[in-house]
């Protein structure tokens, strides 16, 4: 998803810190990525639901267009 490249950018980076400095060292508390995690995650979820509706807004209008 284009529209959320730089959230992903940022969570990923967040990620392999936590995971190389912390998680690799015994430090299972994942916590500090979560914030990032679910505005990413919510991110994604509002571009496919907006990407559906345009799609079956687009499908809607052709068969219209075709009777």
């Amino acid at each position: 998803m284009e529209a959320c490249k730089e959230l992903k950018t940022k969570y990923d980076h967040c990620f392999n810190v936590w995971f190389s400095e912390k998680f690799l060292r015994g430090v299972n508390d994942d916590s500090e990525c979560a914030a990032l995690l679910k505005v990413y995650t919510e991110c994604v979820a509002v571009s496919y639901s907006a990407e559906f509706t345009l799609h079956i807004f687009l499908f809607n209008a052709m068969k219209m267009r075709n009777n």
